[in-house]
């Protein structure tokens, strides 16, 4: 059986839609490859890209039953936070009702931020990494019995094993389930 040795993807031309495919590509795991004539494109994405990419390819991905669910959590008296191996930069521009977001730092010069990721991938082991800093930071623990983790990724088992209630997010339909880790 051979195996998969995943696909790279090629992305020519930097636009708005090229940036939005080679981030949304990204985002999702895979490797891309960009290429443009301009290489102030590839070194640097405007505030405006971020955002406008935020706008059209996140916020309509967002589940209303999930929104719901954070929303209650936080109504409830919960610290509400989103730790996630997207970058900051286009993060930064969420408005869901959270305390606070963690994702993967990226270099910024001049103002913008680049495609260099600064530190680890905030993922896997990483999310403990940067959680345990904010709790620290924060001077709270948490409470393992009552505390809550909603996750749609495998490589989320690390993160989710810090609390009891942990809950899978069906990426197809947001549809919540208990996540079970089979240890």
């Amino acid at each position: 059986m051979r195996k998969n040795r995943g696909t790279a993807y090629g992305v020519i031309g930097l636009g708005r839609f090229g940036t939005a495919l080679a981030i949304a590509l990204a985002q999702a795991g895979k490797e891309v490859i960009a290429i443009d004539r301009s290489e102030e494109k590839i070194k640097n994405l405007s505030d405006e890209e971020l955002n406008d990419f935020y706008q059209t390819c996140l916020i309509p991905k967002y589940y209303p039953n999930v929104v719901a669910e954070l929303k209650d959590k936080k109504n409830d008296g919960y610290l509400v936070y989103i730790c996630s191996a997207s970058i900051e930069g286009y993060l930064r521009f969420c408005d869901l009702p959270v305390d606070g977001i963690l994702g993967t730092k990226t270099e910024v010069i001049g103002g913008k931020y680049t495609s260099r990721m600064i530190g680890n991938n905030c993922k896997n082991e990483e999310k403990i990494t940067r959680l345990t800093a904010v709790i620290a930071k924060l001077g709270v623990e948490i409470d393992y019995e009552n505390s809550y983790a909603y996750s749609d990724s495998m490589h989320d088992i690390p993160m989710l094993k810090m609390v009891k209630n942990r809950i899978r997010i069906n990426k197809k339909n947001g549809e919540m389930t208990p996540f079970i880790i089979e240890e």
